[in-house]
């Protein structure tokens, strides 16, 4: 279309390129053919981005390459780094697929000729990859290495690491070059991670540790290189040559090394030894990482030492990275060796059954749990603001298979928002159900969605929502009929049932079904502010599509202010969360499709101003609820002594937007003084931008 218009730019070219990337070059030579054709002349900056995008097509790399001085495009320094590029990576996977003398060295070494006889600006970037292509040609890496350090550029840490794999075979020419490093440990450490990275046969592993070592007695691994020895050490059966390797570097500093040590203390049997390892690891403060944990269990598990197996699980559990898969099939392990021990191979003893039950349904629940978990993510990278005292947490409570009054099941996880205020800790529920519906009922639903939705009133920055009213006080909205029939059976006979029970409410109606599009695209609405709903008991979020696949961003809940927490849902997930939750939503790109349900606690369906008026946000307030004392005291009932002195009680306790609103009322009253210390408290400095507008002549 815009080639059409005659509207096509290089800038765009060069986007629409780079968006591409290397899993679409195909396209990306298309578009630049089509440039050849009709315009815009490609420039060299287009050609580049181009060769970017070929780091794994290496032959069309060098054609286009060739082909950029018959269109009189000059080459530039980017265009011969990323052909160069281009043909390592080919080389390295021809190497892999069996090839012995891969060609694409060659060409590397042809492109810096070219560069070079050019007078191009040589950095370290345009030999590394060279470098990275003679990994089989030993004699040419090391020419070249000898090179840069005569006449330049400086090499640098991947240059040592691209010529030692080039060593490699044969491996006397390995003895040699790292001899010829011996003056410097960093790079010969260098150099030795390198090959140890790459090396396959142990045995010479070793041999490589051992010949370093001897070269000279000041010599000390790094912590990286002395981690790849050991394991390589463990890798050849000498367990041994790695614990005396790590006893003489001593490199307790870094948990990798210290998890490489118990590993080796596995193969050898030497579980005493392994524990006192992570003691001392946690006795120096060093965080006990995915790594370490597998292997001190492997050290246990290989050792039949199932009673200290299962005490460190216990011990973990309250610890950070969530324990994984790994680490309750090793403690199983442990449990069926303990078996074999004693003479039940084949099945475990009647004392161990018991263990392994637990540990099977304790790793369902964990897993479960750490799944739900990572659905959480922060909304934007925090702002640090003055004097924040609030933080959240999101606890899971239970997750668990649920089975659904039609015959369907689901994953629910109840979950619980921590918020801790000046006034004293809160907490805020919702649950999450994962597959409420499937993706073939989700895909029925859509195809009775219009492409046009309605416009709601611009009630948040000039913005009109995108909705469609399906059902309004538990009454299908007209011309809506069809596809409320549709939807009928999942709230009749799946979600009712469900929440009746969930929420402790025998009585609840669903009042209003409404469909809602959040988007970037112009004149529509992408974002909503925090806010809790007001004219709901609870309300039910049903997503139609998959965030990270349709859209990004989506639905946030807060309980922090400072950090707000995206919930990743996928089509057809739900979210069931009461009046006090405060959430929002912000799309970033994309288009976001979900089903919401208004449920009041019973009938008949009121409006919010009588349903503020219901027993159960008296109780909440009374409880110590502050969400409840806010809304108690704003609207209709705020005009009220009885509202000004919930508003208060919320204030009081830290909730931002109670001090906001409190302020708000004070300043109409006349009390500007208080108003102005309100709004001077650190909670309440940054909130509710409307409301600081409405005070901007106080504040000037």
């Amino acid at each position: 279309d815009l080639w059409q218009r005659h509207l096509m730019t290089g800038q765009i070219l060069r986007q629409a390129v780079e968006v591409c990337g290397a899993e679409a070059w195909c396209w990306a030579i298309y578009i630049l053919q089509k440039a050849w054709e009709r315009g815009p002349p490609p420039s060299v900056e287009l050609c580049d981005a181009v060769l970017g995008t070929l780091r794994l097509a290496w032959r069309s790399a060098v054609e286009l390459f060739e082909e950029m001085p018959r269109q009189r495009i000059a080459w530039s320094i980017f265009s011969c780094t990323r052909c160069i590029h281009a043909c390592a990576v080919g080389g390295e996977r021809l190497e892999a697929k069996g090839a012995l003398e891969p060609p694409t060295w060659r060409f590397a070494l042809s492109i810096l000729a070219e560069a070079q006889r050019l007078g191009l600006q040589e950095d370290a970037g345009l030999y590394n990859p060279v470098i990275h292509s003679l990994s089989q040609q030993w004699r040419k890496a090391q020419l070249l290495l000898e090179r840069m350090a005569v006449q330049g550029p400086e090499p640098t840490e991947q240059t040592w690491r691209r010529t030692a794999q080039a060593h490699l075979e044969p491996w006397p020419q390995a003895m040699e070059f790292l001899r010829a490093l011996k003056s410097e440990t960093t790079e010969q450490n260098e150099a030795l991670e390198a090959m140890l990275q790459k090396v396959k046969d142990g045995n010479l592993a070793v041999t490589f540790v051992k010949h370093c070592q001897a070269m000279s007695k000041d010599f000390r691994l790094s912590c990286s290189a002395c981690t790849k020895a050991m394991v390589a050490c463990s890798r050849a059966s000498c367990w041994a040559e790695a614990l005396q390797l790590f006893h003489r570097q001593r490199p307790d500093e870094d948990i990798g090394c210290v998890a490489a040590a118990i590993r080796a203390c596995g193969y050898g049997l030497l579980w005493e030894e392994a524990l006192m390892l992570i003691k001392d690891a946690q006795l120096q403060g060093l965080r006990l990482n995915l790594k370490a944990r597998h292997a001190l269990l492997g050290s246990l598990g290989e050792a039949a030492q199932w009673p200290l197996s299962l005490a460190f699980l216990e011990e973990s559990q309250m610890c950070e990275p969530m324990l994984d898969a790994e680490c309750f099939n090793t403690a199983m392990r442990a449990c069926a060796l303990a078996g074999a021990a004693t003479g039940h191979e084949g099945r475990l003893p009647s004392q161990l059954v018991a263990q392994v039950v637990r540990l099977r349904y304790q790793a369902s629940w964990t897993l479960r749990a750490a799944q739900i978990r990572r659905l959480f993510t922060p909304l934007r990278k925090s702002r640090r603001s003055l004097g924040a005292r609030s933080s959240s947490q999101v606890q899971v409570l239970s997750a668990h298979v649920l089975r659904l009054s039609d015959g369907g099941t689901c994953t629910e996880a109840r979950l619980s928002l921590q918020w801790t205020l000046p006034g004293g800790a809160q907490q805020v529920g919702m649950t999450l159900l994962k597959g409420l519906l499937t993706p073939k009922e989700v895909e029925g639903l859509l195809l009775h969605v219009p492409e046009h939705f309605d416009l709601d009133r611009a009630d948040v920055e000039m913005v009109p929502k995108r909705w469609i009213m399906l059902e309004r006080a538990g009454r299908p909205v007209p011309q809506r009929e069809l596809l409320v029939e549709k939807m009928r059976p999942y709230i009749e006979g799946r979600l009712l049932p469900y929440l009746r029970a969930h929420l402790g409410c025998p009585s609840c109606v669903v009042c209003s079904s409404i469909m809602r599009r959040y988007s970037m695209d112009l004149g529509e609405r992408y974002r909503d502010p925090p806010h809790t709903d007001g004219q709901a008991f609870a309300t039910v979020v049903i997503a139609l599509n998959s965030a990270g696949r349709d859209y990004e961003g989506g639905l946030y809940v807060v309980s922090d202010p400072w950090r707000p927490l995206t919930v990743s849902l996928a089509g057809g997930d739900a979210v069931i969360h009461r009046w006090d939750l405060q959430h929002g939503v912000e799309v970033t790109s994309g288009r976001r499709l979900s089903w919401i349900l208004w449920l009041q606690d019973q009938a008949p369906c009121v409006t919010q101003v009588e349903l503020h008026q219901r027993s159960f946000l008296q109780s909440a307030a009374e409880d110590g609820n502050v969400v409840a004392m806010q809304i108690l005291g704003t609207g209709e009932n705020g005009r009220s002594e009885e509202g000004q002195r919930w508003l208060r009680m919320a204030a009081e306790a830290g909730l931002s937007g109670a001090m906001a609103q409190l302020a708000k009322h004070l300043r109409e009253q006349g009390q500007e003084a208080e108003a102005l210390q309100w709004l001077g408290r650190p909670s309440c400095s940054m909130q509710l931008a409307g409301v600081m507008q409405e005070l901007n002549p106080l504040w000037a």
